[in-house]
């Protein structure tokens, strides 16, 4: 009987031996799927999170881009606006200038028609202060010119026709013309460089 035990512990040793080398196998398996199940988790979840924080940061970097291009537009608006002002206020001051500096100007401006007959129009700002004696006065001084009485309203200045072309010396459109390239020239030396 002892070798049948013998036999029976040695069959059941490798039995024992075969087990545990199973278990210690499956285990082994079992523990490397279950890191690399976590890894791959965690590489998920990481990359989950900085696309995330990507999206995050993107939002962040675009609205503060529309806060700064508000803030330009604004700050724009507000340069332009008194540019304009600045403008306006000159077409003001020309408008409401002295009537004897306008009608000097208005002369002035009339030297270089004398050859050649012309008709005059007056804006309205300007025509005004006019009555028969200052027309007498200048159809005296540019007997080539003829003088209509009809203003134009809402304008200073005046208006000088000769061969069907207008020469217009209008206050308004005489600052609008210079308007555009001083716009800029005046823009630095108020505001500095653009930004």
């Amino acid at each position: 009987m002892s070798e049948l035990t013998n036999l029976k512990q040695s069959v059941m040793q490798q039995v024992e031996e075969r087990g545990k080398l199973w278990l210690e196998r499956e285990t082994a398996k079992i523990q490397a799927q279950y890191e690399q199940d976590l890894a791959k988790l965690r590489a998920d979840k990481q990359a989950q999170k900085e696309v995330r924080l990507k999206q995050l940061k993107d939002e962040h970097d675009q609205q503060i881009q529309q806060i700064n291009n508000q803030k330009r537009q604004s700050s724009l608006a507000s340069k332009q606006e008194l540019l304009q002002a600045l403008f306006n206020e000159a077409v003001l001051q020309m408008e409401t200038s002295d009537i004897h500096e306008q009608i000097d100007f208005f002369n002035q401006t009339m030297q270089a028609f004398t050859q050649e007959p012309v008709q005059v129009h007056f804006g309205e700002k300007t025509g005004r202060h006019f009555n028969d004696e200052t027309y007498n006065y200048l159809e005296g001084l540019h007997p080539q010119a003829d003088f209509s009485r009809d203003l134009l309203a809402g304008e200073g200045g005046f208006i000088i026709s000769s061969d069907k072309i207008d020469y217009n010396y209008l206050y308004s459109r005489m600052v609008e013309h210079v308007q555009g390239p001083l716009s800029q020239k005046l823009a630095q030396e108020i505001f500095g460089p653009r930004e």
